[in-house]
């Protein structure tokens, strides 16, 4: 016993001895890795001075600088300048990134964060700028469409964060899941993600905070495309009044809120304030970053939008043609925003009876949307397509695209209710004019969907499919009061906006009944 007791001593000296020794270890870790830190923020805060110098008149010869030219002018002088090691080269490439991306300049941005990835491999002392620049990354790759490469670069951040830590780190990292799951269509996944950084970055930071709110706008897009119209007005407008009376608020983030609010606006009974809140937003961008460019593309898409669902046609015309114009100088060829604003165009092209331009279109945002991640949007874009063929007279066509649309509905893991009224009343359309009625299944449910608050139909809207059901009922039931259906399809006909197509659709279909 006294030589096994004299054992245990002998070992815990050595351990405590090792134990301190450790410690020390650790403590001058710490100090090197904490003066690296500071080295490289020191060479940071030099080479941006450096980058706003060049604003100088006397440095540009007298020339007006602009955002563009100051960073293409940094980014030439990145692999000019003497880096005492890679991670402070890495760092600045990752501030240059992300500056990028601000402006829109998402190919450069991407290029720049595979060289900063690239310059910290193996750094194991620069753990959290790895993580910040592998998010950053993330979140670029999921901008340019490439989902299964986010996913990967966003699953290499992961390790290397704290999980059990509030942090702006993990706050982040819970936003680039969520819009990736937002791209994939997985609207609870999106929702979880985004919440949880919300509720991070509001803890650190305040709700008012640029990490807040910018989660926030994101995850009150996820609410609209769930339908969940209430939760956007709890989440967006008491930050939107916080804003409005905060003189040092983003005005960026502000424009995004009250866009983000203007889809609930019409479902919820508040179509002018959509188009206020839309017209604030767009004039706040326009003041910010001009006509040509690509957050001023995406407000006038979403102002064409609000138009459309208001059926102002020759308003939402003019503004998606301006959207899409702004998105094809923009964005790389076969961009989403051109094939959004591309499909967006086309519907509001149809409803204006410009049928060949429609076609056009659509065939334009159905190539870049087959190649997406995103089947939803392939499948609205079909069943425009569906309604192109048909108003122009082939229903032979029509029939074809309209199975492909309803194929891609039905492999949907979400199917919007919006998309389900559209396909609907196609097929409900069809059978009139190809004199097969059937049940009218099809068009009692299109009928009943138009009352969905998710669609967001106006009047007229639902006016036009109980007028097809009307028909339909008719045309199945062989019923010869055709006095009684003439008052129920003008009544439907009076409330079609002027330049409305649909006014011609609905004569056709009773004359077709008429002939029968």
């Amino acid at each position: 016993l006294p030589v096994a007791l004299a054992s245990l001593l002998g070992l815990s000296t050595l351990a405590g001895i090792v134990g301190t020794s450790w410690k020390a270890i650790e403590a001058q870790r710490e100090r090197d890795i904490a003066a690296d830190q500071a080295q490289r923020a020191t060479l940071t805060r030099d080479f941006v001075l450096d980058i706003f110098r060049m604003a100088n008149p006397a440095r540009a010869a007298g020339r007006e600088v602009s955002a563009r030219d100051l960073l293409d002018d940094a980014l030439a002088r990145i692999e000019r300048s003497p880096w005492p090691d890679a991670a402070s080269k890495s760092e600045m490439q990752w501030m240059m990134a992300d500056a990028y991306l601000a402006i829109g300049s998402t190919e450069v941005a991407h290029e720049l964060l595979q060289k900063a990835v690239s310059g910290l491999q193996g750094n194991a002392g620069a753990r959290d700028l790895r993580a910040t620049v592998l998010l950053l990354l993330a979140r670029t790759e999921n901008r340019l469409g490439h989902i299964p490469q986010s996913k990967d670069v966003l699953q290499q951040a992961e390790a290397l964060i704290d999980q059990q830590r509030s942090s702006d780190l993990l706050a982040r990292q819970h936003f680039v899941r969520g819009t990736i799951a937002l791209a994939e269509g997985d609207l609870d996944a999106a929702a979880a993600g985004l919440e949880r950084s919300v509720a991070i970055a509001t803890d650190l930071h305040g709700r008012l905070s640029d990490a807040a709110l910018d989660a926030a706008r994101i995850l009150a897009w996820v609410y609209d495309e769930a339908d969940r119209y209430a939760d956007i007005a709890a989440l967006i407008l008491p930050l939107a009044d916080a804003m409005q009376s905060d003189t040092q608020a983003n005005p960026l983030l502000l424009a995004d809120l009250l866009d983000a609010y203007a889809n609930a606006a019409v479902p919820l009974g508040q179509p002018e304030l959509a188009v206020e809140y839309r017209l604030r937003a767009l004039q706040i961008t326009l003041e910010t970053f001009g006509e040509l460019h690509r957050y001023t593309g995406t407000r006038w898409n979403n102002l064409a939008f609000t138009y459309l669902r208001l059926e102002r046609l020759a308003e939402a015309r003019d503004a998606m043609q301006k959207a899409l114009a702004i998105s094809r100088q923009t964005t790389p060829p076969g961009s989403h925003p051109t094939g959004s604003s591309a499909s967006n165009l086309a519907l509001i092209q149809l409803f204006l009876g410009a049928y060949e331009d429609a076609e056009a279109l659509i065939q334009e945002a159905i190539a870049i949307r087959a190649k997406g991640e995103n089947p939803v949007d392939l499948a609205f874009s079909t069943q425009i397509a569906a309604s192109i063929a048909r108003a122009s007279g082939d229903l032979a066509l029509a029939q074809q695209r309209l199975a492909q649309a309803q194929s891609l509905f039905d492999a949907l893991p979400r199917k919007p209710v919006s998309l389900q009224a559209r396909l609907a009343l196609e097929s409900a359309e069809q059978a009139l004019l190809l004199g097969q009625p059937g049940d009218c299944a099809a068009a009692e449910s299109a009928a009943r969907l138009q009352a969905d608050p998710a669609v967001g139909a106006s009047d007229s809207q639902r006016a036009y499919a109980d007028a097809v059901l009307a028909l339909c009922t008719a045309s199945r039931d062989g019923n010869t009061a055709l006095r009684e259906l003439d008052e129920r399809v003008s009544a439907a006909l009076a409330l079609q906006p002027q330049d409305s197509a649909r006014r011609q659709w609905l004569s056709r279909h009773r004359e077709t009944l008429r002939a029968r």
